[in-house]
């Protein structure tokens, strides 16, 4: 275990003794996570050199919150996360929130987060880092994709947000005003700009609305983003590029139904429309689409133990799902541009403070393998199997 993990670990045990002198019912109080996962391969490397099995992901994470009164709260996180070459461990301001409920009424609430707000899109990206907050070992790659995740994890803005219940159903609906603080690193650009180009990509701001709604005493719940993110591309000294413009539209669906005890079925779609404009000719004005989209089941056999099944579709342009018109115009592999993933595991939580979880994935194709841990395309398989073990202790 390398010294940064290790002061780390002592760190949160350190501060465990005091937890039992804060006022939890004021929601006032610190917490903590500490998680390490193990990835093997048969071929391609999946955070690290999983082809000969990895250590080289964890994330360890520190955070407060507290009621300062009626009106105002604030909360935030310090986090550390290593994720093979995609994700270095440095620690870093997850988040950091003000919470003003400007408006109360008997069974609703509106106000404003003001800060440095995770984007909450999907069912899960809000609490993506926290595993005990995962329904899974890794999220479906479909829609929570962690090649790009610096990208998708958090913003600095505001958000308006509204919400109301009553004794059978709960509902939010918020408007955002953010700029993303992630987007520029060689994750995004491969993502977005097919390598990591001399440049710099800077975000204007970037508006949103989500809507989730939970009903049928807590067994059906859906949810909805939209997003509107405009990027400039600033060239380099040598480049070949010149200055342009990457607009992201993008929308993710989520649905969620309990059919029966026990079992509960999950979906949800990532649509985006990616519009390319002003780059040059080796990135020609166009518009991609870009689908995921994933089913899952889920079976809580008691308290402690849950199984789960999942399928997850993704291509990175609907409309060359076989990979082969990108495939003659970058020259990478077809199956860089689509992957399919079946995946089963468990869950099992041996208290309330630690969970372990282990999956297995049978996957065609190789668009959401991570390319930094994978630096040319050319030499990774289109069919590759994936085991992943994880544990995670977290305390309040």
């Amino acid at each position: 275990m390398n010294k940064r993990i290790t002061l780390w670990i002592i760190s949160l045990f350190a501060v465990t003794p005091v937890m039992a002198d804060i006022d939890q019912t004021k929601g006032n109080g610190l917490y903590g996570f500490v998680t390490q996962g193990y990835f093997k391969t048969n071929t391609n490397n999946f955070y690290g050199k999983s082809q000969s099995g990895s250590f080289d992901f964890n994330e360890i994470g520190v955070g407060a919150g507290f009621v300062l009164n009626d009106t105002v709260s604030v909360g935030g996180l310090l986090l550390s996360r290593k994720a093979g070459n995609a994700d270095n461990g440095s620690v870093r301001l997850d988040n950091l929130v003000f919470d003003v409920k400007a408006l109360r009424g008997e069974n609703s609430i509106t106000g404003v987060r003001l800060g440095r707000n995770k984007i909450p899109f999907g069912f899960y990206n809000a609490t993506r880092d926290m595993a005990m907050t995962r329904p899974t070992l890794l999220l479906p790659q479909s829609v929570y994709h962690d090649h790009s995740r610096n990208f998708l994890i958090n913003a600095d803005g505001l958000e308006a947000y509204h919400e109301r219940w009553d004794d059978e159903s709960y509902t939010r609906f918020a408007l955002l005003y953010e700029k993303n603080n992630g987007i520029d690193n060689p994750q995004t650009e491969i993502y977005f700009m097919g390598m990591d180009w001399p440049g710099k990509l800077n975000p204007d701001y970037a508006t949103g609305a989500t809507f989730t709604h939970t009903f049928n005493n807590t067994k059906t719940r859906v949810a909805g983003f939209y997003g509107h993110l405009p990027t400039k591309y600033k060239p380099g000294t040598v480049d070949p590029l010149t200055s342009g413009e990457i607009t992201t539209d993008v929308m993710w669906l989520s649905g969620m139904h309990e059919i029966m005890p026990k079992l509960t079925l999950t979906a949800e779609a990532f649509l985006p429309r990616i519009a390319y404009d002003g780059l040059g000719p080796l990135i020609p004005n166009r518009n991609v689409y870009p689908l995921g989209w994933y089913l899952q089941a889920t079976y809580a056999h008691s308290n402690s133990l849950e199984f789960y099944g999942r399928y997850d579709q993704t291509y990175k342009d609907k409309f060359d799902k076989s990979g082969e018109k990108n495939s003659a115009a970058t020259g990478m592999p077809k199956h860089s541009f689509y992957a399919s993933d079946w995946t089963v595991g468990l869950n099992y939580f041996y208290s309330p403070s630690l969970i372990i979880s282990a999956e297995f994935h049978r996957i065609n194709g190789t668009a959401f393998l991570p390319r930094l841990d994978n630096p040319d395309p050319s030499m990774t398989s289109e069919r590759w199997n994936m085991f992943g073990l994880q544990a995670s202790y977290n305390f309040r």
